[in-house]
C-alpha cells in the first residue's frame, strides 16, 4: 500500500517440497535422486533425517555408493525426539501382489528407540505397514511395543551390519496414489547410534518369478565321504502361481543336478525341496549353489543362493594343527554377518597376533566384535576310541568386554 510506513512487517515466507509421483517399478540409490525423498521432521524436532555417507558408531557405511538417509549423519541421535522421512507418491492403480524392500542398518536402544515404517492412500492418514512377525515379510519389526513411540510396533535394538527388508504388498493392490513414510522414536534416557535406509524399490513383479532364497541343508560342516542330502527353500517373487519349477545344485563348481518341483506354489508362497540324488561330501572347504531355472522368470537376480561349507574329516589323535597350511576341517558357525571366527592373522586392538605365525582362528580379524553376536568354532571329528586319558592343550588370547564368554 502506498500509504504503508513499515515495509519490515508486510511479507511472509514458507518453503514448501513439490513431491514427484513415479510408476511402479521404482529402486532409488539415493545416489543421483536421493532428494525423491525429503526429511519432514517436524521444526521443533532435531533428530533430522540426512542424506549422505552414514558416520556415527557401528552405522558408519551405506549398503551401495556413497548416499543413504540415516538419522543424523554424524552424531549421536537425541533424546525425546521424532524425525521423519517421506517416500514420493507411488502410483499403485495397476499395481498387483508389489513387493516393497529396502536395506537397513540400525543400532538403537532395546525397546524404547526405533523406527516404524507407515503408509497413506490418496492423501489419506498415515497406517502402519506390517507387524511384528508378519507372514507378509522378512526382517520385519523387532518390538511389538516401542516405548518411545508410545506402544507401536518398530525395529530396535541393532541389525548387526546391513540387512534386507522386504514387504509383501498385495494390500496395496489397485490402491491409487500411495506414500510411505519412515518414522523415527527416541525416549528420554539412552541413545545409541542410529538408523539407516539404502537402496529402496516398490516392485511390480512380472508373472513368472521363482528363486531359491535359503540352503536348509546340510547344516556348516559333514562328515567327508559320507551321503549328504540338499534341502532348499523356494518362493514365489512374482504375480502368478506355479505349479513345476526346476530346481538345480551344483556342488564344488561340477555339473548342475536337477530336481523337478511341484505343487501349487501361490504368489510370496514359500515350498521346501529336496534335491536328489545326494552329493558326496569332499575334504576340506566347498561350495553349494542351488538356483531354479524357470521358463521366462523376469528377475534372474534372486533366482540362486550359494553358501560354503566344510566337509569334517575324522582324525585319529596324535593330531597337531597350527593352522598355517590348507584348513585341515575345522569351521565356523554364526548368527551375525558381522561377528564370526576368521583364519587368517589377526590384526585388531590386542588381538593382533597369532601365537605361532602367521595364521590363527580370530573373532573378526580386522575388526571389533559387534553386540548381540553368538558365534562358533569346531573341530573335525576325532576317533578316541584306542585313547586312554587323552589331552588337549591349545594357545588362546582373550580381550573382552565383562559382559562377553568364551567357552569350550
Amino acid at each position: 500500500m502506498p500509504t504503508d510506513l513499515d515495509n519490515t512487517n508486510d511479507t511472509t515466507c514458507k518453503t514448501f517440497t513439490g513431491i514427484a509421483q513415479f510408476p511402479i517399478s521404482y529402486c532409488n540409490d539415493f545416489e543421483t535422486n536421493g532428494n525423491d525423498f525429503y526429511d519432514a521432521t517436524d521444526v521443533n524436532q532435531q533428530n533430522k533425517w540426512e542424506l549422505g555417507t552414514p558416520n556415527y558408531g557401528v552405522t558408519n557405511s551405506t549398503h551401495s555408493g556413497s548416499n543413504a538417509w540415516d538419522v543424523m549423519l554424524n552424531v549421536i541421535y537425541f533424546n525425546s525426539d521424532t524425525g521423519k522421512l517421506v517416500s514420493p507418491f507411488f502410483d499403485f492403480t495397476a499395481a498387483s501382489n508389489a513387493r516393497l524392500e529396502f536395506w537397513q542398518n540400525r543400532n538403537t536402544e532395546t525397546n524404547y528407540d526405533g523406527v516404524r515404517l507407515e503408509y497413506a492412500i490418496n492423501g489419506g492418514p498415515w497406517q502402519i505397514l506390517g507387524t511384528v512377525n508378519d507372514p507378509n515379510a522378512t526382517n520385519w519389526y523387532t518390538d511389538p511395543s516401542l516405548i518411545g513411540s508410545g506402544g507401536l510396533p518398530a525395529w530396535d535394538n541393532t541389525s548387526n551390519g546391513w540387512i534386507l527388508s522386504t514387504y509383501f504388498a498385495s494390500i496395496l493392490d489397485a490402491a491409487g496414489t500411495v506414500q510411505f513414510q519412515y518414522v523415527f522414536n527416541a525416549d528420554g534416557i539412552v541413545q545409541r547410534d542410529g538408523f539407516s535406509i539404502d537402496d529402496f524399490c516398490v516392485i511390480q513383479p512380472g508373472p513368472i518369478d521363482v528363486g531359491v532364497i535359503s540352503i536348509d541343508e546340510p547344516g556348516p560342516g559333514s562328515a567327508a565321504g559320507t551321503l549328504q542330502t540338499i534341502k532348499v527353500t523356494i518362493k514365489n517373487f512374482g504375480a502368478a502361481a506355479q505349479t513345476s519349477v526346476p530346481v538345480n545344485y551344483t556342488v564344488n563348481g561340477g555339473a548342475p543336478v536337477q530336481t523337478i518341483w511341484t505343487g501349487n506354489l501361490l504368489p510370496n508362497g514359500t515350498a521346501q525341496v529336496t534335491l536328489t540324488p545326494s552329493y558326496i561330501v569332499p575334504i576340506g572347504d566347498y561350495p553349494i549353489c542351488a538356483f531354479t531355472s524357470l521358463a521366462g522368470d523376469s528377475d534372474p537376480k534372486n533366482d540362486s543362493t550359494c553358501g560354503n561349507y566344510v566337509g569334517v574329516p575324522t582324525i585319529i589323535p596324535t593330531y597337531k594343527d597350527n593352522f598355517d597350511v590348507a584348513n585341515a576341517g575345522w569351521y565356523n558357525s554364526n548368527t551375525s554377518p558381522t561377528t564370526k571366527w576368521e583364519l587368517g592373522t589377526p590384526a585388531y586392538g590386542q588381538t593382533n597376533s597369532a601365537h605361532s605365525a602367521p595364521t590363527c582362528w580370530d573373532i573378526n580379524l580386522t575388526s571389533g566384535y559387534n553386540p548381540n553376536a553368538e558365534c562358533y568354532l569346531y573341530s573335525p571329528f576325532f576317533n578316541l576310541t584306542n585313547l586312554v586319558n587323552p589331552k588337549f592343550h591349545f594357545g588362546l588370547t582373550i580381550a573382552l568386554s565383562k559382559t562377553m564368554m568364551v567357552y569350550v
